[in-house]
């Protein structure tokens, strides 16, 4: 049940110059959905689906406020805290409650379907208005979470998934009995579009309870179940994972790919975006330092998605 308030942390940058260093400390401290502006008002109506350099520009231009929603507002006042800690004299918060029905209008208009070659995404509001065509439907609300998939990462992970799962293309013979991992689930759409293409056995983490809580209400609403995690709570599967997916910004990928690479069997597959293209090489050096070989590498409005394969010393790709 979609809580009554949604609560609001604006950060003011004090100091001129500060907010690229503020956006990396929020992405590198689990929280890279800030936004530039106010989503509530329609004072900035950000969308994911445009060109990276726009992005860029939009999350790092000027010195309007990065704004941060979560239904709890705990987890705000505690950030506020380590802001001030960690910028005693350069940001400045506010917290306020905002009618979670009145937030929702505001980014709503930014989320419209779309279609890959197997999958039609849609958020519930379009439903009705969504031809699937005899592709798969991916009825994805957002909540908290944001993003439908319409951002380039995600659109590039679902056409590499399909690919990967396509009968002819497949590493994987037999769909159903692999592991999948998604780490960083967010709403959980690459997880469901897992069970969707025959896998059985996937799980997500994420260390965000609101993403969690979305992911959860996304896959009841595609009638599938994945199993999510909070980050904190995560006891990955002693055997590893033939597949692990993470589509999350390369600045925190460079901190957990240790993990990432643990995650894999010997063997098995790891599936990277949140990459901007001219970071890929810096990826790829890293992976090869960890034991990995890429396999394919596809770009989309300047990111890039990378897919590996950990060594073995038995040459087998999973099961």
């Amino acid at each position: 049940m979609t809580p009554e308030n949604t609560y609001e942390l604006v950060i003011s940058l004090k100091q001129p110059g500060i907010k690229a260093e503020v956006m990396a400390w929020l992405s590198q401290n689990g929280f890279p959905e800030f936004v530039e502006g106010s989503v509530d008002n329609l004072d900035i109506d950000f969308d994911y689906n445009q060109q990276t350099d726009r992005f860029y520009d939009e999350l790092g231009g000027g010195e309007a406020p990065l704004v941060i929603y979560k239904y709890e507002k705990s987890v705000l006042e505690a950030l506020a805290k380590s802001l001030a800690e960690q910028f005693p004299k350069a940001v400045a918060t506010t917290i306020k409650a905002i009618p979670t029905s009145a937030w929702q209008e505001g980014w709503k208009e930014s989320f419209k379907p779309f279609a890959t070659e197997k999958f039609v995404v849609f958020p519930p509001w379009e439903k009705e208005t969504t031809t699937t065509s005899g592709k798969i439907a991916l009825e994805i609300e957002p909540g908290m979470a944001f993003g439908t998939g319409q951002h380039a990462t995600t659109r590039l992970c679902l056409e590499t998934l399909e690919a990967m799962f396509e009968a002819a293309k497949a590493p994987f013979d037999q769909p159903a009995k692999i592991q999948v991992l998604d780490v960083g689930t967010g709403t959980g759409i690459l997880a469901i579009a897992c069970l969707q293409l025959g896998v059985n056995q996937v799980e997500g983490n994420d260390i965000d309870s609101d993403a969690i809580l979305a992911a959860k209400a996304n896959a009841e609403r595609n009638g599938v179940k994945p199993y999510f995690w909070h980050a904190a709570d995560f006891d990955p599967s002693p055997a590893g994972y033939e597949l692990v997916i993470a589509n999350i910004l390369t600045v925190v990928l460079k901190r957990i790919f240790t993990d990432l690479t643990s995650y894999c069997r010997p063997g098995g597959k790891l599936l990277l975006s949140g990459v901007l293209a001219e970071e890929a090489p810096e990826m790829m050096e890293l992976a090869a330092a960890n034991g990995m070989t890429l396999g394919t590498r596809k770009e989309q409005d300047g990111w890039s998605c990378l897919l590996f394969t950990k060594a073995t010393d038995t040459g087998a790709t999973g099961v």
